[in-house]
């Protein structure tokens, strides 16, 4: 719950955001 309360915060609902969120993302790309 943790991860998705993170992931909420910053307005990315994406399965990629909330499991690896230093990883390469689609939409904000490189930026944590």
């Amino acid at each position: 719950t943790l991860r998705m309360k993170c992931v909420m915060e910053d307005g990315k609902l994406d399965p990629v955001a909330y499991r690896i969120k230093y990883a390469h993302h689609a939409k904000s790309g490189d930026k944590w």
